[in-house]
This record gives structure tokens, sequence and C-alpha cells, in this order.
């Protein structure tokens, strides 16, 4: 998988039989890799020469500051809870990007975010909550990083 030719879709904290992994799908393909999610995200702004306390400050400046969400290039990656924690130090929230979004249901009393491939995501977070930093992650200029 080569991350800078391929557009990034997901980033997501799974568990597998080897314990915390993360997916990373993209528009080529998918793979697992046997790495935590914040080593992955270290990983990809390193690849971007981004820096991502820098990105922070310039959302506080548009006026975000609860749920941020991510920057990665030119993309623009909204937080999910994907997952309930089994030990203190496992991430919960995985990151898609807003541009394969399409649409997000209340189904059986969960919420259920469904991709521009069709693919669907059972997520923890309330459809309010998820809702609402989709609409946040939008409003981003990204033309200032």
């Amino acid at each position: 998988m080569n991350l800078l030719n391929e557009t990034l879709i997901l980033i997501l904290p799974i568990y597998t039989d080897t314990g915390d992994c993360t997916l990373l799908k993209t528009t080529a393909s998918s793979e697992i890799f046997e790495k935590s999610i914040k080593s992955i995200l270290n990983r990809l702004f390193f690849m971007t020469s981004q820096d991502p306390k820098s990105i922070k400050l310039k959302l506080r400046e548009q006026g975000i500051k609860n749920t941020p969400p991510l920057i990665i290039g030119s993309d623009i990656f909204v937080k999910i809870k994907v997952r309930k924690p089994r030990a203190s130090n496992d991430k919960a929230y995985g990151y898609i990007n807003t541009d394969f979004i399409e649409k997000v249901v209340l189904r059986d009393d969960k919420v259920v975010l469904t991709l521009k491939d069709d693919t669907e995501l059972e997520i923890l977070d309330r459809y309010s909550t998820i809702s609402k930093n989709i609409t946040i992650a939008r409003s981003v200029e990204i033309d200032n990083f």
C-alpha cells in the first residue's frame, strides 16, 4: 500500500487475534497494520510533513475546539467512535474521510454510517454527535493548511 499515491478513506482501530491493530482503507485497497492507530497517525503526519499541534491551533482560530476533524494532506477526516476499549490504553475512535461519507442513519436504535462504496459501519456515537461532527468537518477551510 502506497499511501502517498492513494486517497485514504478510513483509519479504524480494530482488534485481531494478535491484539490492537489499525485498518487503513484507500481507494485502491485495504490493509491491517499491527500498530496502534496513534502510531499510524504519527506516521501519516510524518509522511505528509504536517504538525498535528499546529493544525489543531489553526482549527481553533476557525472556532473549532471540541472534537476537531483530522487533516492529513488535503483530506479532512471526521472522528467517530467505533468500539468500546478493552484496556485503558486502547483507542475507541477512528477517522473517516468526509469526501466518502454518503449518509448517516438511525437503524434499530443504532447509528449506521454508509460510505460512497456502500460500506456500512455501525458506530457508537449518538446520531446528533456524528451529524454535528460531520457538519463541522465539512465547514473547515482547507486553504489555511
